[in-house]
């Protein structure tokens, strides 16, 4: 996710390429990498002879190893206020927080986590997410810092 992908396509005519609300023309086109691509990649081509035809792609997004900050500062600057996964790295996550003494307190779907009103310190969290719809759950488990 976050990288561009070519789509080509061959023939004598011409091709419109529709993805995510974003229409290109071109026998080659790029696309940004997301999670969106589950919903595939509209081309429509009509010939020489004006006969039209349309396909959907869906591609495969290489699954990859997911970077995530050991340290987050929720102080309202703009800069990592906010502790979770940027939209479209993943088709979907659930982002559980734990406090040091293994208490529950933090269960959000598809959005980070701003600190609450807790202290700084140190807090466990299970982040679970999919790449795509029909993927299989990764789980990450780890440890942020809440620093104020």
């Amino acid at each position: 996710p976050g990288e561009e992908a070519s789509f080509q396509g061959q023939g004598k005519g011409k091709f419109t390429w529709l993805h995510n609300n974003d229409s290109k023309q071109g026998e080659t086109v790029k696309f940004i990498a997301s999670s969106a691509f589950a919903d595939g990649v509209i081309v429509e081509f009509i010939d020489s002879n004006n006969c039209a035809s349309h396909d959907t792609l869906y591609p495969q997004i290489l699954e990859t190893n997911l970077y995530m900050p050991n340290a987050f500062s929720p102080n309202g600057d703009g800069l990592n206020d906010i502790f979770g996964l940027q939209k479209g790295v993943v088709y979907h996550y659930n982002l559980d927080i734990y406090n040091r003494y293994g208490a529950h307190i933090a269960s959000l779907n598809n959005e980070g986590w701003n600190g609450g009103n807790y202290l700084p310190g140190s807090y466990i969290y299970i982040l679970r997410y999919q790449f795509a719809p029909a993927a299989d759950f990764k789980t990450i488990k780890s440890i942020i810092n809440l620093i104020r």
